[in-house]
This record gives C-alpha cells, structure tokens and sequence, in this order.
C-alpha cells in the first residue's frame, strides 16, 4: 500500500514536466529547426526528438561548454540573446525557456517582437508564475531575475 501511495506522489510530481514535454513535442512536430535563445547549460530539447537543426544561444561561456559537451544543440551562439541580428523566418520555432524573466519589462518586450518575426512557424515562451526571488548562482550572474522590478 505505502509503495502504490509513493508511486502516485512520484508521478503527481512529474505531471507538470510531462505536460510540459508533450506540450513542446506538439509545437516543435511542425519544425526542422529551432533556436533555443539562453539555452544553459542543458536544455529542455534534449527530452524531446531531435529537431534537423538546433542552435542554443547563451552570453554565459561555461553554459555554452557545458552545453556543448552534453550535445544539445548542432550548433551554438555565444552572445547576449538582445542583441543578437537575425533574419526573419531564419528558425521554425523559437524557444526562450525560463528566459524573459531575467530582463526588464521593455527590453523582453523588444525581444519578443524581434524573435516572433525570426519565428517562421513557433515562438514558444517559458517563464515562472509570478515572482521568484533569484540570486546569483553556479557563478552566472545572469540568473538574477529582474523582471518583476521593472514591470
């Protein structure tokens, strides 16, 4: 009985990460290819079937070779994501998980406008409900989140 009961409390726990997954598994089935803009040093992507083409973006070096050792991406971009010039319709789908949190209000509104046009087909956005108080972490001071004090 206490087995069964841990068994559920496991797979309620997944729920949310399984939802997720299947929901980027449908939205990516369209796409050859997929830039995953502040990809860290693992991504999502790796859950899910390959992709023809996959670019992960970072301006944090170590998540770059982090990712690159794990094999992630087919290729890799190390630069601020804001500033980076692409063509429009140059991707399928554009990924920005767990990302848009970490700007000011106008600078992730830019961004996403940018990335909705370099988007032939997807622009799948990824952020917390609400704030959540980030510091500094695993030596990337990228993390802190600053959203919520500038909105």
């Amino acid at each position: 009985m206490a087995q069964a009961t841990l068994s559920r409390l496991r797979s309620a726990a997944n729920l949310g990460e399984r939802s997720l997954l299947g929901h980027l598994r449908r939205e990516l089935s369209v796409c050859e290819s997929v830039l995953d803009l502040g990809c860290g040093r693992s991504s999502v992507l790796e859950a899910l079937p390959r992709l023809q083409r996959s670019v992960g973006v970072d301006a944090f070096p170590a998540a770059i070779e982090d990712s690159r050792r794990r094999g992630a991406h087919d290729e890799y971009i190390q630069a601020d994501v804001t500033a980076l010039e692409l063509a429009p319709g140059s991707f399928d789908a554009v990924l920005m998980m767990d990302l848009i949190e970490h700007l000011d209000h106008a600078t992730g509104e830019a961004l996403i406008q940018r990335m909705a046009e370099v988007a032939a087909r997807r622009l799948l956005i990824f952020t917390p409900n609400g704030f959540v108080d980030q510091h500094e972490y695993d030596d990337n001071p990228l993390q802190v989140q600053i959203g919520r004090a500038h909105v």
